[in-house]
């Protein structure tokens, strides 16, 4: 058990610039049991545990996250390049409102990327144990683990290098703004939904549901939102979906079946709309022709590999 603010006054100096002049009180107790046989990578244990007494915030330091609550620009960069700002401001045509967004693209994102979002407190102990696996069995970094706050910290607060520091910053950041409620899980999920890349340039999810088929997000059909949460984790390859007539890749009817049965297990969606499932997706904007002009390339399986990983992390939620 040591002073909460030990840890935070022992940050190395320009590594945690988010966390600087920070200002805690209370204390903290942590341990963490791990175990795996890098001969059997499926044997990973893990069992972290934190306590905290009278914890709390006395200053925000350099990032006040309580921001988030209230109107902002968010700053876009791929691979280091600034790219646009989004204004999540209720005055950005583009940015919907949680109850401006279909329940079917809300639900498929959340079974998709993080199927205990509204229960979690940021992290998930079975992701984070089947992303070590996997990146063992890989030998390479391949998997973080991520929940949908983490993913959103990470594209708020930090850049993108895979590295133990900005990992630990990302982790303290979540566990404060979960651990404090310093911001709705309902906020967290639509800063979310409308700062993330969809596709091409394609960010936030008014962007994709007219890039893709020239409607606005209340008015996507359950088939339709399938669709976007299975781009969600690769979304600049989303014409590798396609036959070149079109139509779906077969394999991602099985996705759609898995994720959808996912959801009716939940009570996301009701016997009858599962039934009434077509999984036959007709793009109708810019992505149509975007599609026409290319030729799909890439064979099956590696889009499996690509498209589908996110389904086996889905397997290990309740």
């Amino acid at each position: 058990m040591f002073q909460s603010q030990q840890l935070f006054d022992a940050l190395p100096d320009g590594l945690f610039t988010n966390l600087k002049g920070i200002k805690t009180n209370g204390t903290i107790d942590y341990s963490l049991d791990f175990k795996v046989r890098l001969d059997n990578p499926d044997s990973v244990y893990l069992n972290p545990k934190l306590i905290t007494r009278s914890f709390g915030l006395v200053q925000y330091g350099y990032r006040n996250f309580s921001a988030l609550n209230d109107t902002f620009s968010h700053d876009v960069y791929d691979e280091g390049q600034y790219i646009r700002t989004i204004r999540i401001d209720p005055s950005n045509k583009n940015f919907k409102r949680l109850d401006e967004i279909s329940p079917f693209i809300i639900n498929a994102v959340v079974t998709l990327e993080d199927g205990g979002f509204f229960t979690n407190q940021g992290f998930d102990l079975d992701a984070f144990k089947y992303a070590i696996s996997e990146n063992i069995k890989q030998k390479r970094y391949a998997r973080g683990g991520s929940t949908i706050t983490m993913q959103l910290v990470k594209n708020l607060y930090l850049n993108k290098s895979k590295n133990l520091f900005r990992k630990a910053e990302e982790y303290l950041i979540v566990w404060l703004i979960e651990n404090q409620a310093i911001v709705p899980k309902e906020r967290l999920l639509e800063i979310y939904l409308n700062i993330i890349e969809w596709g091409p340039n394609i960010y936030g999810v008014s962007e994709a549901c007219q890039y893709y088929f020239s409607k606005s997000p209340k008015d996507v059909t359950l088939d339709e939102a399938l669709y976007l949460a299975s781009i969600v984790p690769r979304p600049k390859k989303f014409k590798y979906l396609f036959e070149k007539d079109g139509n779906l890749k077969s394999f991602m009817e099985d996705d759609f079946k898995f994720v959808s049965n996912k959801m009716l297990s939940r009570g996301m969606i009701s016997e009858d709309q599962f039934n009434d499932l077509t999984y036959n997706i007709k793009l109708n904007g810019q992505a149509k022709n975007m599609l026409a002009d290319t030729a799909s390339t890439i064979s099956d399986s590696i889009s499996i590999d690509e498209i589908s990983i996110e389904r086996d992390t889905a397997l290990l939620l309740p």
